[in-house]
């Protein structure tokens, strides 16, 4: 059984649930019957006389059953913090205790520490003021503790020497500017998150034999150069952090990576990257101003599902052969003004070159007939001739286009168009539009283009969702049109309809 009690302004839902605790406290039947009672308790109001008085004799209950409690959350929503902490002798059985935006600090932290439950297992206690862990004993039970949101600084004088179960530990958001060299972290951690600190230098002691996942995320981290990675890691993410490159070896052991993200550094050469993981699966270099277009180290990846290299820089593509096992290419926010000699491999998915310069795509690029979702949106395209889409997309983004919108136009697109995106493309004197030529066609996007009457579109039978916000309707004349459309967007409209 699981309760939930939420602090409000109406205090007669409070004296309801006062009334069920009463219940399960006295009641011989409930008493013996129920074996398990968790609580979630939601503090969402100011605390007011009433409403303070309920929560004292509510505590008082609660505390007279938490020894039947496997799983407690606690968590406050608004500024006004009145949260008090149950009496850790009570809570015999926990297994799982939230404790979320609670004003917990130093003190209270270190005193649940010293009584805390022999069986927990999960501890989270998001938002926090926590700022010294120093003095701090992990139990040999606790599996995954979440830090996260508070302000830390330090992990020195940490002792996780007992700590022989932790498998997930969550340092996030906090004001780490790094580790003790002499710390060492529990073997048996696999999941490591210190994302979002100042964190400027990281030792051997901090990475488990058998961690899998680590993410050091926006920190000011420039080189990992003297760490032995483990053979373990399969997710490794050193986003938004200051490194130029690694070294050739660096990521010799990491023979079951599937996904590195690099994005956010200052990665200039794709040579400095080193060899690379030889299974990996997915790897994102967003936003490294990257100089040498050297890919021969990536197109050796013989398992690369994913390959993200939005806003690097890239010019162009020339005489590239990507790996056939490659799914998904983003390659949007560039300056790529060609594609010549480009074979895409024999799996790919999706393909995003929005927001380039490209003036021609064509049938000569090796395109094969998987790809099912193409972004060409925010190119240089002269005419319609200057494109050819292949007829095997059904999910085709072509927004603020530099063309023509009309029926001819129109005709370019593949027939078994599932998903159309034309933001920004249509000028107030265009033709009727004839999209029932797209008999599968679900998904319609259509904002902002001057659209003045619905009566200028035909819209297939298919189509299910319809956006036409910002544009300049006024009056929905056939709305019967519109009936078979389950979900449609007007707002931005000046639409006078009654």
């Amino acid at each position: 059984m699981t309760l939930l009690i939420r602090y409000m302004d109406s205090i007669d839902q409070i004296e309801h649930f006062v009334k069920i605790l009463e219940q399960l406290s006295f009641d011989n039947f409930y008493k013996d019957g129920v074996r398990t009672i968790n609580f979630q308790v939601i503090y969402d109001s100011n605390p007011v006389p009433g409403l303070v008085d309920l929560h004292e004799k509510i505590k008082v209950m609660m505390e007279g059953l938490v020894h039947k409690s496997d799983k407690i959350l606690i968590q406050t929503k608004r500024f006004s913090k009145w949260y008090s902490t149950l009496n850790p002798f009570q809570l015999t059985n926990l297994k799982e205790y939230y404790l979320w935006n609670n004003d917990i600090d130093n003190f209270s932290f270190k005193s649940f520490f010293k009584y805390m439950p022999a069986g927990l297992k999960i501890l989270q206690l998001f938002g926090n003021h926590i700022t010294d862990l120093r003095g701090l004993a992990l139990s040999e039970s606790i599996e995954r503790l979440h830090l996260s949101t508070n302000m830390i600084r330090s992990l020195e004088g940490v002792d996780f020497s007992k700590a022989k179960s932790l498998q997930l530990l969550d340092i996030s958001m906090n004001r780490l500017v790094g580790f003790p060299e002499t710390l060492v972290l529990p073997g048996s951690i696999q999941k490591l998150l210190i994302n979002h600190n100042e964190i400027e230098e990281i030792y051997q002691g901090q990475f488990p034999d058998s961690l899998q996942h680590f993410s050091m995320a926006a920190n000011h981290v420039s080189s990992l150069d003297h760490i032995r990675l483990p053979t373990s890691i399969i997710q490794l993410d050193l986003s938004d952090n200051d490194f130029v490159g690694f070294t050739d070896d660096f990521f010799s052991r990491c023979i079951n990576m599937r996904k590195l993200n690099l994005e956010v550094n200052r990665i200039d050469d794709l040579d400095d990257l080193g060899h690379l993981p030889p299974n990996l699966e997915e790897l994102i270099l967003d936003y490294n101003e990257i100089d040498n277009y050297d890919f021969t180290n990536i197109l050796n990846l013989t398992n690369l599902k994913k390959l993200s290299m939005e806003g690097t820089g890239l010019m162009s593509l020339r005489q590239i052969k990507f790996p056939d096992t490659l799914k998904v290419l983003n390659l949007k926010h560039n300056e790529i003004n060609e594609l010549i000699d480009v074979d895409f491999g024999e799996s790919l998915e999706s393909l995003d070159l929005s927001f380039n310069k490209l003036e021609v795509f064509r049938d000569d690029l090796k395109i094969p007939p998987t790809l099912r979702k193409l972004d060409l949106s925010e190119n240089g395209f002269k005419d319609i001739n200057s494109f050819q889409i292949p007829t095997s997309v059904t999910h085709l983004s072509f927004n603020m286009c530099n063309l023509r919108l009309n029926n001819k136009l129109l005709q370019q697109f593949p027939a078994c168009l599932e998903h159309l995106e034309l933001m920004r493309a249509i000028p107030k004197s265009v033709p009727k539009l004839d999209f029932t030529i797209f008999p599968q066609l679900g998904a319609l996007y259509l904002q902002k283009n001057g659209i003045i009457s619905l009566d200028k579109i035909d819209f297939p039978i298919s189509v299910y969702r319809l956006d036409l916000s910002q544009n300049c309707i006024r009056q929905i004349t056939n709305p019967t049109v519109l009936h078979r459309i389950r979900r449609l967007e007007l707002r931005g409209n000046p639409i006078d309809n009654k």
